[in-house]
């Protein structure tokens, strides 16, 4: 079974801010890589995170966001997709 994260949302409710799934929850961690710790992750055999590009180039979160999910021991079951464009 896959687990798809859909993060490529504009938050245009909060334009001056990052994108939601992208700050920063008082452990430390992306608010994404806290919402699904409370998931079994062993159930799935790929974690499927797909984001806007352009939010890569804003934002350099890849890198960190890679590290963090390192830290899990996830990253070997990790796909992460780039949207070039919002859906």
């Amino acid at each position: 079974m896959n687990l798809v994260i859909p993060m490529a949302g504009r938050s245009s409710r909060f334009p001056d801010l990052k994108p939601k799934w992208m700050l920063t929850h008082p452990s430390g961690k992306f608010m994404v890589v806290e919402a699904i710790r409370g998931l079994n992750l062993d159930d799935f055999e790929f974690i499927h995170f797909i984001y806007l590009q352009e939010h890569e180039k804003q934002h350099s979160f890849l890198r960190g966001f890679q590290e963090e999910l390192e830290d899990l021991k996830l990253l070997t079951k990790v796909k992460f997709i780039g949207l070039a464009n919002a859906t």
